[in-house]
């Protein structure tokens, strides 16, 4: 059975509601939406910079100092473990942590 324009407009009206329906969002969100669009995009910019970053951290890397009486210092800084955590938890996932229960359970049945 074919759909009449009445129902067709009417259907039209009751889509554009839908948008609008439910709680209004309150100031302080819609702030907080904005500013992670902001970081959002940000990031998404820079990522493979970011990225080259965490590579350096987690394999460890040569930082170029220099002393307030001109005199440069090259340091070696360590890998860092939760870079290279980080790193494995994007590419293979978070590993599953278990919890081994060794006390005992007991149920305290209360009649009121």
């Amino acid at each position: 059975m074919p759909i009449t324009e009445r129902q067709r407009e009417h259907l039209k009206r009751a889509r554009a509601n839908i948008k609008h329906a439910g709680r209004k969002k309150a100031g302080h969100t819609l702030s907080a939406e904005k500013a992670r669009e902001i970081l959002v995009n940000s990031v998404t910019s820079r990522m493979k910079e970011l990225l080259e970053a965490k590579y350096a951290l987690a394999l460890g890397h040569k930082k170029l100092t220099t002393t307030k009486l001109g005199r440069e210092i090259v340091y070696t800084v360590s890998p860092d473990g939760t870079s290279i955590e980080y790193l494995f938890n994007q590419a293979i996932g978070k590993p599953q942590e278990s919890v081994k229960h060794t006390g005992e359970i007991r149920t305290l049945i209360v009649d009121i």
